[in-house]
């Protein structure tokens, strides 16, 4: 079954287990499962939810906490967990299980629990850098998610050696994307970082494939992209890009899309289809707007040179 089954604490158990829940738990054997209140004792479930392989707990109306973890084991083929905010016991359980996905309010017993773990892909809400440096070891780490991190640069994630995606978002401290130009990023994106202004580390990453910067400072200066043979995706946007190096950003060998500010007054369109190389076209040539510098969308594709543009 592909849909959430959602239980409740507060519907599911006033003084005993509701019977009716067991038996719907057990006939539609659900592979994802929200729960909603203040749980304290996850071992309820034991022998109904060996189908989850997806589990959300949302945490108490009174404060948004998770209440506990204790009897976590009971997901016998949990495999994905998603931690609405911080818990207050029973984080110790999180060892033993071998999860490849969680997302997660950063907290001290936390970092401790995963470090070492199986974990693959982790989201992680209001990380500091002492936290991530100090606490986590993540062999098997390919995605981050950092959202909300309170940091000014990335040196604390140069350890994710085996790192290949990096989401870093409403990062109002970010300054710097220096830490992470020896790591094996293909896919970079940092949105809503108002004083990020060094951009330098982007331009490192010899297996980046795409890149998305949106909402960086107004100071900030664009990444110099011409020794990134990887990129074969740039998203530049926010009021803080003027136009780009376009002729740059056409001659790079593997792009296939890109989205940035364009001023035709300074390049035609002409122009642009020049700087392609001989063996390249445009696919798509969408800009937004009449007027002034506006965003444009360009798919590149091969060609053959001999038979022209057509």
């Amino acid at each position: 079954m592909s849909d959430t089954f959602k239980v409740d604490a507060n519907s599911a158990i006033a003084t005993t287990w509701s019977d009716g829940l067991g038996v719907a738990l057990k006939q539609q054997q659900p592979e994802s499962l929200e729960l909603v209140g203040a749980w304290t004792d996850l071992s309820v479930f034991t022998g109904l939810v060996d189908s989850v392989r997806t589990l959300r707990l949302s945490g108490a109306e009174s404060n948004g906490r998770v209440r506990s973890l204790a009897g976590l084991g009971c997901f016998v083929s949990l495999n994905s967990l998603s931690l609405a905010n911080q818990v207050e016991t029973g984080l110790e359980n999180l060892a033993a299980i071998p999860l490849e996905s969680l997302y997660a309010t950063a907290q001290t017993g936390l970092m401790d629990c995963l470090s070492g773990s199986s974990v693959r892909r982790l989201s992680l809400m209001a990380a500091d850098a002492s936290l991530i440096q100090t606490n986590l070891h993540l062999p098997q780490l390919i995605s981050l998610n950092l959202i909300r991190p309170k940091l000014s640069d990335l040196r604390s994630l140069s350890g994710f050696s085996s790192l290949k995606t990096l989401h870093v978002s409403h990062a109002s401290q970010l300054q710097s994307l220096a830490g992470i130009e020896a790591l094996p990023i293909e896919h970079l994106a940092v949105e809503t970082a108002a004083r990020l202004v060094d951009l330098g580390a982007a331009t490192s990453l010899d297996s980046l494939k795409s890149l998305r910067l949106v909402g960086v400072a107004k100071s900030a200066r664009h990444p110099a992209l011409s020794d990134s043979r990887s990129l074969e995706v740039v998203h530049l946007a926010g009021k803080e890009f003027g136009p780009v190096d376009w002729r740059t950003l056409l001659a790079l060998p593997r792009l296939a899309k890109a989205f940035a500010p364009w001023d035709p007054s300074v390049v035609e369109r002409a122009q642009l289809e020049h700087w392609l190389p001989p063996n390249r076209r445009f696919r798509t040539f969408d800009p937004a707007g009449a007027r002034g510098v506006r965003m444009l969308f360009v798919e590149v594709e091969a060609c053959d040179p001999s038979r022209g543009t057509a």
